[in-house]
């Protein structure tokens, strides 16, 4: 019996909820008074991502891919580099 009730209530919450955020639901308007702005910005956005954001970001890929390439390279070992070494080359060039 217990159990029943609990399922009742469960369900009628539920459809309570549900009643109550329906409510909140408005069905679509025709007119939209900022939709000629967002259309026109919409246009820009299109001509600035393609002319600057588009090729900008191609270019700095391919700076990562150089950059990336050389870095692997600079040291001649294959990526590897040897800390004691590069701690030694650190105090010749201080002095110490």
């Amino acid at each position: 019996m217990r159990r029943a009730s609990l399922a009742f209530h469960r369900t009628a919450l539920a459809l309570a909820g549900a009643a109550l955020f329906s409510g909140c639901a408005v069905g679509p308007t025709k007119e939209d008074p900022l939709e000629p702005w967002n259309r026109q910005m919409y246009a820009v956005h299109q001509v600035v991502d393609g002319n600057v954001i588009k090729p900008l970001a191609e270019a700095l890929s391919a700076l990562e891919k150089e950059l990336a390439a050389g870095a692997s390279s600079v040291d001649g070992c294959g990526g590897r580099v040897h800390r004691s070494s590069a701690g030694k080359n650190d105090l010749r060039r201080t002095g110490i």
